[in-house]
């Protein structure tokens, strides 16, 4: 967007006028993407990459490196055909995770 927007990219986050961030919500927002196709089943995956499942205990979705810092659905590194089971990956994740939580308060 910044590049789109022809806005210095050196620029810190603080350091842009209200206008500018005016602009750049206006254009995330009306941000289009046109397709020339779609692809079949074969090519549906759910999103690449994310937080490494070694580095996440999946009894209770938390990382093993953080204390009380959680992980689900998409923010983690798992490809597989989609087809819906995506959905299926964040109700899983998100569930063991409420359960954990649960369980300590």
């Amino acid at each position: 967007m910044v590049k789109r927007l022809k806005i210095d990219k050196d620029l810190r986050a603080s350091e842009l006028s209200r206008d500018l961030r005016m602009l750049i919500i206006e254009n995330l927002k009306k941000f289009e993407l046109n397709f020339l196709k779609f692809g079949g089943y074969e090519s549906a995956v759910v999103t690449r990459g994310g937080v490494d499942l070694s580095e996440i205990n999946p009894s209770s979705m938390m990382s093993k490196k953080i204390d009380n810092l959680f992980f689900v659905g998409e923010i983690l590194d798992i490809d597989s055909l989609t087809g819906g089971y995506n959905l299926q990956i964040y109700f899983s994740t998100a569930y063991a995770c409420s359960q954990y939580i649960r369980e300590r308060i």
